[in-house]
């Protein structure tokens, strides 16, 4: 009863931003005017009229802002933003860190797009309302935990929210804290097994569920024990700072849990499960569908399109809106290059989205690529279609320019041809392939070298993505246009990529791809 109280509350809480965003929908330039001049007046700057604001202010990308970010960052002086005291790591071009300000004018333009959000969902989806939520935040590879430790994202929100969303989360903050993401992932599995009430699971990357629940039924005799103990199992995990769940009733089911009757026992077991939010379209339909099939009573929603810099979409009258609310929004099209403010887009336009925020971030282009598809009074909405020389099966974001030049590097290192990296989207587990051209094993470890990417690294400690693989063959060549030929491309029409996306176990197997 508490909890559903307590959601009511949360949703009160939102129902300000949600009116705003209604309200103020047929003036998307007059806000969106608005929104330019209070981040220049919090970061301190003239104020400017847009004319003058394109013809100032040149397109960037994170590189121009790196030296300041990192000077400010470390002389703790106002350089790019004021009011910050927290850097967000994510990754960059060549696999170099990048960490973005989060400024107390950031963090308010987030809270406007998922204020809007959460409302939305709690009045679409109601059976959400009544008992726990599992939202996934950040997670840290290992070696980042330690060297920045680990972030509270119960930070970002403001000081009512936070203790609202202490009593409705069914995952401790704590469980973050531990010193790996295997440990982590491990004890979330604990708890969200332990709350039958669960309603809610907002997520990034779909496959980040689907694997969590093969971590449950791989471990599923070790997990019940904890539950049925309230003691932790230090063979496979063990918490110091907050005692572990319990929840006989799962126990007995969970022993019971195989691949075959998943279906059947998870309804037991989150018999009110209301929602999943995860990504759901490019390279991520896939593990989307998978989760549908394992929860075909569960509706799932699509996340609008958010990165570490800034929110474009939220998920909003059955379409990806513009979070118009948040940032001030450009659009570059990748026909012409022309840029268009936001209250100048057609239908059918493809884009790159160009922000400027509280982060100090100004006309900051991203590289996503996203399509209008239509309008929610005068405010686009988009499809996302993919990120521009990226792949992302997972959310490992590896992009051609980096690893052009580490094949490269290994072609030079071990004095062979390393052709291409395939990245391949099939089931059990997405996987990359360096197609090597030797007649000797030259022993290249791949892995080794993809995980000095942060989100690779990441994506592979949270089980995502199973090991990379070399394949070495006396005419690699020849075995990649027949790779492209077999995927219905023309071979005059083949052009040599640094990464290839491999969409079936089938592909691999017609051209003697095989370990």
């Amino acid at each position: 009863m508490m909890t559903y109280i307590f959601s009511l509350i949360l949703k009160a809480l939102s129902y300000s931003k949600y009116k705003e965003f209604t309200q103020n929908s047929f003036m998307l330039e007059k806000v969106q005017r608005k929104r330019l001049e209070g981040i220049f007046s919090f970061l301190n700057k003239e104020s400017v009229d847009y004319d003058v604001f394109i013809s100032k202010y040149k397109i960037t990308s994170f590189d121009d802002w790196r030296e300041l970010i990192e000077e400010q960052m470390l002389t703790k002086k106002t350089l790019i933003c004021p009011e910050c005291d927290r850097y967000q790591p994510t990754s960059g071009s060549q696999g170099k860190r990048k960490f973005i300000p989060y400024s107390s004018k950031l963090l308010e333009e987030f809270n406007n797009a998922s204020a809007a959000w959460i409302y939305d969902i709690y009045s679409k989806f109601p059976k959400s309302l009544g008992g726990k939520q599992y939202w996934s935040l950040s997670w840290l590879p290992n070696e980042d935990r330690e060297s920045i430790g680990v972030v509270d994202d119960s930070e970002l929100f403001s000081f009512w929210k936070k203790l609202l969303i202490g009593q409705i989360f069914c995952v401790p903050k704590e469980v973050s804290f531990t010193s790996t993401s295997e440990k982590s992932l491990r004890a979330t599995a604990v708890f969200l097994l332990a709350n039958s009430n669960l309603r809610l699971i907002s997520i990034w990357s779909p496959s980040f569920l689907v694997n969590l629940l093969e971590l449950i039924i791989d471990f599923k005799l070790e997990i019940s024990r904890i539950l049925e103990t309230g003691n932790w199992n230090s063979d496979f995990v063990s918490m110091k700072q907050i005692k572990a769940p319990q929840n006989k009733k799962v126990a007995s089911y969970l022993k019971n849990l195989t691949r075959l009757n998943q279906n059947e026992i998870l309804k037991k077991i989150w018999p009110s499960l209301a929602l999943i939010s995860c990504w759901d379209t490019a390279l991520a339909k896939n593990s989307a569908n998978k989760l549908s099939s394992i929860f075909p009573h569960v509706p799932i929603q699509g996340k609008g399109l958010w990165a570490t810099e800034a929110v474009v979409t939220i998920p909003f009258n059955l379409q990806y809106v513009l979070a118009y609310q948040s940032h001030f929004y450009e659009f570059e099209c990748l026909e012409t290059g022309n840029v268009f403010a936001s209250w100048n887009l057609t239908k059918g336009m493809k884009l790159y989205p160009i922000v400027t925020t509280g982060s100090g971030l100004i006309r900051y282009k991203m590289n996503d690529i996203i399509e209008v598809s239509g309008f929610y009074n005068s405010i686009p909405a988009f499809t996302f279609l993919g990120r521009f020389g990226h792949v992302d099966m997972v959310g490992e974001k590896l992009d051609h320019i980096s690893i052009s030049s580490l094949l490269e590097n290994l072609t030079l290192k071990y004095e062979v041809k390393a052709l291409t990296l395939l990245a391949c989207q099939i089931e059990p587990k997405p996987f990359y392939i360096l197609l090597v051209e030797s007649q000797d094993n030259k022993n290249i470890d791949i892995d080794s070298y993809l995980v000095e990417y942060f989100h690779y690294r990441l994506a592979r400690e949270l089980g995502q993505l199973a090991p990379a693989k070399v394949f070495y063959h006396s005419s690699v060549e020849e075995i990649y246009m027949k790779l492209k030929e077999a995927s219905g491309i023309v071979r005059g029409n083949i052009k040599l990529e640094a990464i290839t996306l491999v969409e079936s176990n089938e592909l691999l197997n017609r051209v003697g791809i095989k370990f």
